[in-house]
């Protein structure tokens, strides 16, 4: 969940640059989608793609294992 909650800040980056950095007050902010299958349940399915497809994953798991 952690990495998933990563990918979705790292999208927004381009908003922020060296005048408008992002700070904890901004991040604090930050409205982070998360997917439901319905309204109380998550779509872990959905989080496990996403964050299973990002750039530098496989590398990262060589570490986590």
């Amino acid at each position: 969940m952690l990495f998933y909650v990563a990918v979705m800040i790292r999208k927004h980056k381009w908003k922020y640059n060296y005048y408008r950095k992002l700070n904890l007050t901004k991040l604090k902010k930050m409205q982070i989608p998360m997917p439901f299958k319905n309204e109380t349940e998550l779509d872990l399915n959905y989080v496990e793609t996403i964050t299973k497809n990002i750039y530098g994953f496989n590398e990262l798991k060589k570490y986590l294992q």
